[in-house]
């Protein structure tokens, strides 16, 4: 019910959500600050730079070893990274791989999760939030105001131009309605200080677009864009756009955006060259840090060769080893490298739709990342299957494979039966695997085959299978000439080709040769009306027995490299099988009829609910549930919060025993005052591999900048309530409205905290005990004491 409900009335569409806790001015209202624009690398408030004032910390932060540092700063476990889209665990989503396009976030859930409320999404001029309408709630306030005494006909055109998809529709009615020069909107558009001035008359650029000028009293740019005189501003001097590259016409007909997707490129092209606020200088020169080129502007080391260009050229995103060399040693780390080509390329560069490794045959290393997996990684199931897939591997001056010293294998096994492919020279691996044996009935020691000249179906031998020749129309019998290993290869042999050509299925019978001899097309039946191959689908009883054979037997498969096998009874406990009598009363809903409501939704973020106050008098009143991220009474207000996302491992001795998990945010008084907390059982027979997703919150708000706060975890038997041991983690950056941890957890054995206690720590009604994670100790209480 709660997902139809947010399917039915999207969370953003009754206006602005805001964060209430710092003070700035962002504009007229509605507008006003979201916590995603704090620390997102502009200064957003129009009456200072409060929203990045401490920000330059984040630069400073370093991560161990075995870390990944996000864009932001932060830092997670490196089993973490690319694990899962919905779910990031960086606060700025950079542990995870987002197509370009995905500037709100492709990944949109309405419902208020985890992964999404806690999350920053690609920043714009406008905003760094995930929510898909906040920029256009933010234009209609920066428009709501005519200050300038425009007529109406010229205030809703521009307005139109700046916010609807093919803004070149209304260039003739600002030409004709507008004023020369056009002051729109009043306030700053881009960086909290660069006004857009636009002359009516000027020229349009090769899209039809009419491009501002840009206008302030403080620098924004290297001195590259032409000076414009004549336009008067708020004592500012104006400067033209820059040149704009790689306008496609999509950017400016875009459903959503129009001339925002063009604004958001000027700005792109402009947000580099101010430093960070506040940032030391006298740490420009630290190990750590980054000075970009003719600039002085300065970054952090893991910004450089992350995909974002930080710097005002680009500098940070194009360090090669023969330019840079003692540079590339440090940051060998974020290169991949190309197995055959014998050179590195950035990470960032896999999986970008661009071969940069250079191809091998079809493979592209740096694209094809299942097929490269499988052929740099050795797992024990594609060992002698008769499919020579590892890269060769030289000991003793030789080359081996995984089809090295195969003679005693038996390649019919767990592995390779059925799996599509023969692993075995004469095929039994996949006997019976198919409909081959209901069309036509074979020996043992025979294999089903479509003669060459009659196309009809024989069995052939097995002594002549992979002798080398071919016997059977598609090479069938010979498979190694056509294996099909992976899903874009064909498995059909053309006749007489050197290099063999090999086809789909699909391609077989569509009355198109793609063979050069036509074999593909010669044993199909003739005389039938269909508009594509036979072994689509929808053909299937037009088949004949021949085109049976072929549709069926030469499918084409990803021969699976990685297959898992569960063990009974040791991936699952028994509170957890399933009772196969038991009825569960399920909800249906449908997308296309919403929740009918009483009202006109009114909660900015949470679920609108009807409390019955008197049933007799039917009397009520309405309330809004919020999520927790926000509170209000429509949850129009962010809330300060914390959250957690914690993987725990335990010892092989404990994978049966389930813990009761207690988190505590704490502060730093004496009195250890605990804020929230939340409590859970982990069974890692059950959980191993999931994150634990938590929220907490401070008991004031907004929270004491003067405390320090911390996580504490303790962990019991649930059963025996045995202690095993506590851990402790720093909340840093305190001026973050929302601030992610994410850590993994190692449960200890069982008499492990008998050595973490300590002696230093005066405990007068309990022991001292030692966290598990660094040097710090606590009192560990005795019943009835706190």
């Amino acid at each position: 019910i709660i997902y139809g409900y947010y399917r039915s009335y999207p969370n953003d569409q009754n206006g602005l959500s805001c964060y209430i806790h710092l003070n700035c001015h962002r504009g007229y209202s509605p507008a006003c600050l979201d916590w995603t624009e704090i620390c997102d690398g502009k200064v957003d408030c129009l009456d200072g730079n409060s929203d990045e004032e401490h920000c330059w910390q984040l630069e400073l932060n370093e991560c161990t070893q075995n870390e990944y540092q996000c864009t932001i700063g932060q830092c997670i476990p490196n089993e973490f990274v690319e694990d899962n889209l919905i779910n990031p665990d960086c606060l700025d989503r950079s542990d995870e791989k987002y197509s370009d396009y995905d500037i709100y976030g492709s990944y949109y859930v309405p419902e208020p999760v985890f992964g999404w409320e806690d999350a920053k999404c690609k920043t714009t001029f406008l905003t760094s939030s995930c929510e898909l309408r906040r920029p256009f709630h933010l234009i209609n306030a920066m428009f709501s105001m005519n200050v300038n005494s425009l007529s109406n006909e010229c205030w809703f055109a521009f307005k139109r131009y700046f916010m609807f998809p093919n803004p070149q529709e209304y260039i003739f009615t600002i030409r004709r309605e507008c004023p020369l020069v056009l002051y729109v909107p009043d306030i700053p558009l881009l960086l909290s200080h660069v006004y857009t001035v636009y002359r009516t008359d000027n020229k349009l650029n090769s899209q039809g677009l009419l491009l501002p000028y840009l206008c302030s009293n403080k620098s924004f740019h290297d001195g590259s864009l032409k000076l414009v005189s004549g336009i008067l501003l708020n004592n500012t001097m104006c400067f033209t756009s820059p040149p704009l590259q790689n306008i496609e016409q999509s950017d400016v007909s875009d459903s959503t955006s129009g001339f925002i997707n063009i604004i958001n490129k000027i700005f792109s092209q402009i947000k580099n060259f101010n430093r960070i606020i506040n940032f030391p200088s006298n740490r420009c020169n630290t190990s750590n840090l980054y000075q970009c080129m003719n600039s002085s502007r300065c970054i952090a080391f893991h910004r450089l060769i992350d995909d974002i260009s930080d710097c005002p050229y680009n500098d940070d995103e194009n360090i090669f080893e023969d330019i840079h060399p003692e540079l590339f040693v440090r940051l060998k780390d974020k290169y991949y490298y190309c197995y055959y080509s014998e050179k590195y390329i950035p990470k960032t560069f896999i999986s970008d739709e661009k071969c940069d490794c250079g191809y091998d045959g079809d493979l592209c290393e740096d694209e094809d990342k299942y097929e490269n997996y499988t052929q740099r990684t050795i797992s024990f199931q594609i060992l002698c299957d008769n499919f020579e897939k590892l890269y060769p591997i030289t000991i003793n001056e030789e080359d081996h494979t995984d089809e090295t010293e195969c003679e005693q294998w038996e390649c019919d096994n767990i592995y390779t039966h059925c799996d599509g492919f023969w692993n075995c020279w004469d095929g039994r691996d996949e006997l019976d695997c198919d409909l081959s044996s209901t069309i036509f009935n074979c020996s043992f020691n025979t294999r089903i085959c479509v003669t060459l000249d009659t196309f009809q179906l024989k069995c052939l031998s097995i002594d002549k299978l992979n002798d080398d020749h071919v016997d059977c129309l598609g090479g069938t019998d010979e498979p190694k000439r056509c294996p099909g290993l992976y899903e874009h290869l064909g498995r059909f042999y053309c006749m007489n080709t050197h290099p063999a050509i090999c086809i789909s299925h699909l391609d077989l019978c569509n009355g198109v040769m793609d063979c050069p001899d036509g074999d593909d097309e010669q044993f199909c039946l003739q005389n039938r009306s269909i508009s594509d191959s036979i072994c689509q689908e929808n053909y299937r009883v037009l088949r004949s027995d021949v085109e049976k054979f072929f549709c069926e037997g030469l499918k084409t498969n990803r021969k699976i490299e990685r297959r898992y096998f569960r063990i009974n009874d040791f991936n699952q406990s028994w509170e957890d099988e399933p009772d196969e009598k038991e009825v569960i009363n399920t909800i249906t809903l449908d997308d296309d009829d919403p929740i009918p409501l009483l009202d006109e939704p009114r909660c900015h973020h949470g679920l609108d609910l009807r409390v019955w106050l008197n049933k007799s008098t039917d009397s009520s009143t309405s309330t809004c549930l919020c999520p927790p991220g926000y509170y209000g009474n429509q949850c129009q207000y962010q809330n300060q919060r914390l959250s957690l996302s914690i993987r725990f491992h335990v010892r092989t001795e404990s994978w049966k025993i389930p813990f009761a998990i207690l988190v505590l945010l704490i502060d730093d008084t004496n009195q250890r005052i605990i804020h929230s907390y939340e409590q859970f059982t982990y069974l890692s027979l059950r959980d191993c591999q999931i994150k634990f997703n938590i929220h907490l919150f401070y008991t004031n708000r907004p929270k004491d900048m003067n405390r320090n706060y911390s996580v504490h975890i303790d962990i019991y038997e649930k059963s025996s309530l045995t202690y095993r041991g506590s851990f402790l983690y720093l909340v840093k950056f305190l001026f973050l409205p929302v601030h992610r941890l994410a850590f993994i957890a190692d449960i200890p054995l069982l008499n492990y905290h008998k050595k973490s206690t300590c002696s230093t720590h005066q405990c007068q009604h309990g022991k001292c005990i030692k966290y598990l994670n660094n040097k710090e100790t606590f009192c560990q209480c005795d019943q009835g004491w706190s």
